[in-house]
């Protein structure tokens, strides 16, 4: 990283709030200077597509461990494979 730059901050963090609510202001009043407008709105939307990727990548990572739950109650309640057929053993199988 360049000497003087400041290093990404977390989301979550004041540093982060501050600075999305500065940029916020400048693009509410930046009418009189169009590129400035411009750029806060570019980085706001940036900034707005970041966050919801995260919540997505949160999602997921629910999701995965939701069916990874549910394999182990699978696998725990069926005591004879033997006795399902092979296209269900072939379905949980696939999932592990």
């Amino acid at each position: 990283m360049a000497a003087g730059r400041v290093p990404p901050q977390p989301p979550d963090s004041l540093f982060s709030g501050t600075t999305k609510a500065t940029l916020l202001a400048l693009y509410q009043s930046a009418d009189a200077f169009p590129p400035l407008k411009s750029a806060c709105g570019a980085v706001l939307a940036i900034w707005d597509a970041a966050e919801r990727v995260k919540g997505s990548k949160k999602n997921a990572q629910a999701l995965a461990l939701r069916c990874y739950d549910i394999l182990n109650t699978v696998n725990a309640h069926v005591i004879d494979s033997s006795k399902l057929s092979n296209t269900m053993q072939d379905s949980i199988s696939s999932f592990n």
